[in-house]
């Protein structure tokens, strides 16, 4: 088994555009991908599984800080690690671009996306009520610290 995660091309985006309408009914389509792959801000990158792209995630990067806006492994390749490569690849760009912090949501009934996120070093600071739809759910905000120039966050 080979996993390799890497930068996001436009040929990937029909194929991201798929797995992100299985991932969630607020899908986003191929031009909002396209937006994302061409923005100064953004960073779009896939997981590949042997060759085949299964998954992609895509954080903004304003000053110091970032926000993981999608993280998603098409349903058949769920439990084989590409989500927590995908979040270091994230944690390591965040770190090496010398933010200050790295956030994300996650629904709260996601018991596994919450476990990896502590996982990572992600902790609750907040919760945003009715924040999904379809099904409803509350999100919990989550925020990842990095200590830079020898400050504590």
């Amino acid at each position: 088994m080979i996993m390799r995660v890497r930068r996001a091309v436009k040929e990937d985006l029909p194929l991201l555009a798929r797995i992100e309408k299985e991932f969630s009914d607020n899908t986003w389509t191929e031009a909002q991908l396209r937006e994302e792959l061409e923005s100064s801000h953004a960073f779009l990158f896939c997981c590949e599984l042997n060759g085949r792209v299964i998954g992609f995630c895509d954080v903004h990067v304003v000053a110091d800080d970032a926000h993981i806006n999608e993280l998603c492994i098409e349903p058949t390749s769920r439990r084989q690690g590409a989500a927590h490569a995908m979040m270091r690849h994230a944690i390591g760009l965040c770190d090496a671009l010398g933010c200050s912090v790295l956030s994300l949501e996650v629904r709260s009934k996601n018991e596994p996306a919450i476990a990896l996120y502590e996982k990572c070093g992600f902790e609750q600071v907040g919760i945003r009520k009715r924040f999904y739809q379809n099904p409803a759910d509350d999100a919990l905000n989550m925020n990842l610290y990095f200590n830079h120039g020898g400050k504590e966050k």
